[in-house]
């Protein structure tokens, strides 16, 4: 990821619609098929869980991502901590 990224940075930037949308195509590419990759790699974990596991497991990654749980509350992507004009 780390260096799709450093790629993407250096390459030339898009010139016009056209080859923005067909960079934003390539990119959705590699995002499905990175997903598609992980996606197999814990169904193989997942079938090694006892039903306990894989009730924890489940909790756990449906509130993965969730808005709030990560980073400073009250920044610009909202939460509940005292921002600017807040009192």
């Amino acid at each position: 990821m780390v260096e799709t990224m450093a790629e993407r940075r250096s390459a030339d930037r898009p010139q016009n619609a056209i080859e923005r949308m067909q960079r934003m195509e390539a990119m959705s590419q590699l995002r499905q098929t990175e997903m598609a990759s992980a996606r197999e790699s814990v169904e193989t974990f997942y079938a090694t869980l006892s039903d306990a596991q894989k009730t924890v497991f489940d909790a756990e990654f449906q509130q993965m991502g969730r808005k709030g749980d990560r980073g400073m509350r009250g920044g610009p992507r909202g939460g509940s901590g005292m921002g600017a004009g807040r009192s």
